[in-house]
């Protein structure tokens, strides 16, 4: 098995709803004011 093909559980894929859900809870964050712009980013591309 090549690397690339291995994941670890800590690397594993979310589902489409799954970072969709968290996705809807950075943005409630950002809007709400509790999460500052570049914190939202950083949880965005991880």
């Amino acid at each position: 098995m090549s690397k690339a093909n291995q994941t670890s559980e800590t690397e594993q894929i979310p589902t489409f709803e799954t970072a969709l859900k968290e996705l809807e809870e950075i943005v409630i964050r950002l809007e709400s004011g509790e999460l500052p712009l570049e914190n939202a980013l950083n949880e965005f591309e991880r």
